[in-house]
């Protein structure tokens, strides 16, 4: 995959750093994982890719452009 195309997931827990403090606690990173975990089950929901993808993508540590902007949006609400 291009490398444009590659987004790394750990920016969008910079970004909920960057907008609340409080997540720059080292214990609410496994709270991120769940809020991954959250997001992909909505994704699941909707068939968007197979189980497998998403824990793949959590171990790789990045995802597709177009799958990191449904995360991002997500996690930000």
């Amino acid at each position: 995959m291009n490398k444009d195309n590659k987004k790394p997931i750990v920016e969008v827990y910079n970004a909920l750093c960057h907008r609340d403090p409080s997540w720059r606690n080292p214990k609410m990173y496994p709270k991120f994982k769940t809020l991954f975990d959250a997001w992909r089950t909505v994704e699941l929901r909707h068939k968007i890719h197979s189980h497998l993808f998403y824990t793949i993508s959590w171990k790789r540590g990045w995802l597709p452009k177009a799958d990191f902007e449904r995360f991002s949006e997500y996690a930000m609400q």
